[in-house]
Parts: C-alpha cells; structure tokens; sequence
C-alpha cells in the first residue's frame, strides 16, 4: 500500500487500504510507534477520541 508503509499492511483488508492511506495522507491515523497499524485491534477510548478530534478540525 503506497503512502502508508506499515510493518503489517498487508493484514489492512484489500477494499481497506486506500482508505486507509487517504487518511494517512490527511493526518487522520498514522499508526503506532513501532511502524504497525494493527488493523485486527480494537481502538481504545484515547485513540477513538484523537481521531475524533482530528476530524472535527
């Protein structure tokens, strides 16, 4: 997947990932720290509550 290279893209569902890298592209998500995406996981509340911010921007 261009413009999001994550350790683990190619977990990122086929129809999922130029979603995910449009919202890379806009600042919206960017992964973890350790270069994962971790598409399996369950966002947390700061997590949910970032994205949410960023969006209301």
């Amino acid at each position: 997947m261009e413009g999001a290279p994550f350790t683990d893209q190619e977990a990122i569902s086929t129809w999922a990932r130029p979603w995910v890298a449009q919202a890379v592209k806009k600042g919206l998500l960017r992964g973890y720290e350790d270069g994962s995406f971790r598409p399996q996981a369950e966002a947390n509340r700061a997590e949910a509550a970032a994205l949410i911010d960023k969006l209301m921007q």
